[in-house]
């Protein structure tokens, strides 16, 4: 008892010199360090393993939405086929409007999904940035127009958005105008990015969200966008981890706009 109450007297002698470490018994002092590291280590392997499943679990993500676009690319090509460029393109839009078929009434499930083609594009201000980076972690509708007469069918996606989402700080809107003609990006790509900034000056909300892509990859783009017309416009609504999850082209249909509505709510409140 003895024994203790001497320890117990310089424990309180310590913490009145703020030195109470020096008068604990060392195999009190010796068996805190080892049982703090022995904790210090085994939270480390636990982090490492769980470091090491989420990458696992990111590779696996990535390869599947790789080979989710690798069957778009297939099915665009066919597709494609049956236009062949510029004349096919406009003489398809003269018989049927381009509107082929009606979007899906629902999204695709993430697993089925393809991620939006990584681009270099730029901001009407001459500021490059990389899609679909810009959007991480927002609900985006975007837009893609490759000849004048898609911008009344781009109107149409980005009214049908902005009307029942323009308030929402989850979502967003963003058209891209993509010049696929050699030369026109090669020689005229400036100038076009200056008259749009010019046609949109008393809209900088319009002007913020339009994006210029002038790269020569155009053709592959379109393969994993599932483009097959270049004269219609085409809308695809990416979730916050940059897939596409629904897509309409063509102009937008009442049942459509519906469908849209219904699918930019379901990830506004999806954690997926």
């Amino acid at each position: 008892v003895r024994g203790w109450g001497a320890q117990l007297a310089a424990v309180q002698r310590g913490s009145r010199t703020g030195n109470i470490a020096a008068t604990l018994p060392r195999r009190w002092i010796s068996q805190s360090t080892a049982a703090l590291s022995e904790k210090k280590e085994s939270w480390g392997r636990r982090f490492n393993i769980v470091r090491w499943l989420f990458k696992i679990d990111n590779q696996k993500e990535k390869e599947i939405m790789d080979a989710n676009t690798a069957r778009r690319v297939k099915l665009t090509k066919e597709l494609s086929a049956t236009t062949k460029g510029y004349l096919g393109d406009f003489g398809e839009v003269n018989k049927t409007g381009g509107k082929r078929f009606t979007a899906p009434d629902a999204m695709s499930d993430p697993a089925e999904s393809s991620r939006f083609p990584t681009m270099q594009v730029d901001t009407l201000v001459g500021t490059p940035v990389t899609l679909p980076d810009l959007w991480h972690g927002k609900v985006t509708l975007v837009s893609v127009g490759l000849r004048a007469f898609s911008k009344p069918m781009v109107e149409e996606y980005r009214t049908a958005f902005m009307k029942r989402f323009s308030d929402q700080a989850g979502c967003q809107f963003y058209e891209i105008n993509m010049v696929d003609q050699y030369i026109y990006r090669t020689l005229l790509g400036n100038t076009i990015k200056t008259n749009m900034a010019k046609e949109l000056a008393d809209d900088p909300v319009r002007q913020r969200q339009t994006l210029c892509y002038l790269g020569a990859d155009a053709a592959a783009l379109k393969d994993k966008l599932g483009i097959f017309n270049s004269a219609i416009g085409y809308a695809f609504l990416v979730d916050r981890k940059g897939r596409i999850r629904w897509e309409v082209h063509g102009q937008i249909e009442d049942g459509e706009i519906a469908t849209l509505t219904r699918c930019v709510s379901e990830l506004l409140s999806s954690s997926r």
